[in-house]
């Protein structure tokens, strides 16, 4: 007579469980909780709570793991197992419902940063893009203003990080969902519902958006209980089954280059006519011609330029792990020790030097206010941005190390300027003192990178967009945090009625550089300013 289940020794048992669990790695485990409810013996030994350790490797085998976070214990792999398998099944549903949405969301953006390619296809499968997509113009459409900000700064990130340019260009309709719009209701054009986005997104541009702390902190997780869908039973119910997540005091980074980074998608999925005057065709031809100014190879240059979005940047080299693409800021969000109240290694660098040596080139927007007869007069109008513009900048790299001793932070910064910050073989000479900064080699150089005290950078215009879009000179700065600040000013001092302009961003997805602008000369008494996107064109 064959031995009853419950009698089989644990250690096999587990190992039933776990084999049953990988079935079907993008469907959730059916056949475990099948097994879960044999009979009330095997349900107590491999419940989670009694069993963390069978559901932590379940989830390795099953979902990717950020294997630096080295301090999290099997219950909180076990909780965050029942989270995302919670998150997948809202999405395969096509649950809108307020009820715990943003948790739930938080999963995906966990999934997102940790993907190496498991995740990835867990999104894919339950096609989380079109999801996100029909919740966006949900959450948005119904919750006007600050209404449910903490919600819709989740979902602003969580669109720059799983949506691509392919995306964009066809807005696919979906899975048939009420909520999609139907191409043929606008139409027969996606350029409606590109405009409603870019609405939605703009309040998030500002710097002074004030954002509510929407991460779940360090308080358990408590998972929910049953709620119609038998895969959510592997849990043991809310009496029971509070669990500590392994996020502890995330903080979700400033949306505002997020919404940077989409503003610059949607528009540049718009097709802008190409000038039809009478331009040479090549640079070449120009020159014979005696004409300046841009050709029409400059301007197919410009309007091919694309905003690098993190699922068109994802890494194909083999053995690259996708999840270190994304900026040292989200991988800090995911590696915060839960009984720290700051980061690991506070004293370096949010920032890989090195990261910015090389060629960018991108668009940038200026800002208009925008003026209606509805607008009252004593209201500041709404500002859109337009105008789209070429921008370009070779940029090299000034490291300082100890025991030398690095420009003060307290120096004005407008003496920084690029005239006056020269190259030198040995270092910069820096507003007529000496300071040695080594200029970053990417190979042999005498120091470690990471142990520099302060980065400058340098750069210029090349010839090609001198020729065609004027000339300029960049100098800046990066700072600890990973923040970055530009100065641009003409080349030709006689051109300096064109102002100088600071340039403040971050890197995105470790491939763009995307941030606002604004005139800083008094000589311009239009109080210029705008966004940027840039992205590197080479090394």
């Amino acid at each position: 007579m064959a031995p009853r289940l419950d009698t089989i020794p644990l250690d096999i048992l587990q190992h039933i469980a776990y084999l049953s669990a990988l079935g079907s790695s993008a469907n959730p485990p059916i056949d475990l909780l099948h097994l879960l409810l044999t009979n009330s013996t095997i349900y107590r030994s491999l419940r989670l709570r009694s069993n963390p350790h069978l559901y932590a490797n379940i989830f390795c085998s099953v979902f990717d793991f950020c294997r630096s976070m080295d301090h999290v214990t099997a219950s909180n792999i076990a909780a965050e197992f029942v989270c995302r398998h919670r998150f997948l099944r809202r999405v395969r549903r096509l649950d809108f419902s307020i009820e715990e949405l943003t948790q739930d969301l938080w999963a995906a953006v966990r999934m997102i940063l940790e993907s190496n390619g498991a995740n990835q296809m867990h999104l894919i499968t339950v096609n989380f893009s079109a999801f996100l997509i029909d919740l966006s113009q949900l959450i948005f459409a119904n919750y006007p203003g600050t209404e449910e900000l903490d919600l819709k700064t989740v979902i602003v990130w969580l669109l720059c990080l799983s949506v691509s340019q392919s995306l964009y260009l066809g807005f696919p309709c979906g899975r048939g969902s009420l909520l999609t719009v139907n191409v043929e209701d606008i139409s027969h054009t996606p350029i409606a519902l590109r405009g409603k986005f870019v609405k939605w997104i703009h309040p998030f541009i500002s710097p002074s958006h004030e954002v509510v702390d929407s991460a779940p902190n360090s308080a358990p997780l408590n998972i929910p209980a049953f709620r119609g869908d038998p895969s959510s039973n592997i849990s043991d119910g809310p009496q029971e089954s509070t669990i500590d997540s392994w996020q502890h005091e995330p903080m979700i980074p400033d949306p505002s280059f997020a919404a940077i980074n989409l503003t610059f998608a949607f528009k540049e999925a718009e097709l802008s006519s190409m000038l039809l005057h009478a331009v040479s065709e090549t640079r070449a031809l120009a020159a014979v011609a005696h004409q300046a100014g841009p050709t029409m190879e400059d301007f197919r240059v410009f309007q091919s330029f694309r905003t690098p979005l993190c699922a068109d940047t994802l890494s194909q080299e083999a053995g690259l792990m996708r999840s270190l693409e994304h900026d040292p800021e989200f991988r800090c969000l995911m590696t915060r020790r839960p009984d720290a109240n700051h980061l690991h290694d506070i004293d370096s660098y949010a920032y890989v030097p090195g990261t910015l040596t090389g060629v960018w080139q991108g668009t940038y927007l200026t800002a208009i206010p925008v003026i209606t007869p509805s607008t009252p007069a004593h209201l500041t109008p709404r500002m859109d941005f337009d105008c789209r513009k070429p921008i370009q900048c070779s940029l090299s790299e000034y490291l300082c190390f100890g025991p030398n001793i690095p420009v003060p932070w307290e120096d004005d910064t407008a003496e920084w300027t690029p005239r006056r910050l020269l190259e030198q073989e040995d270092g910069s000479n820096i507003l007529s003192q000496r300071y040695n900064y080594e200029r970053f080699e990417k190979y042999g150089g005498r120091r470690d990178s990471r142990e520099a005290l302060d980065i400058f950078i340098v750069g210029e215009t090349l010839e090609d967009h001198d020729l065609a879009w004027g000339g300029f000179l960049f100098a800046g700065r990066v700072q600890r945090d990973g923040s970055i600040v530009m100065k641009r000013e003409p080349k030709d001092p006689d051109q300096d009625y064109l102002g100088t302009w600071v340039f403040e961003g971050r890197l995105t997805f470790s491939k763009g550089f995307v941030g606002r602008w604004r005139s800083s000369s008094s000589r311009d008494i239009s109080n210029a300013q705008g966004i940027f996107s840039m992205a590197k064109i080479s090394k």
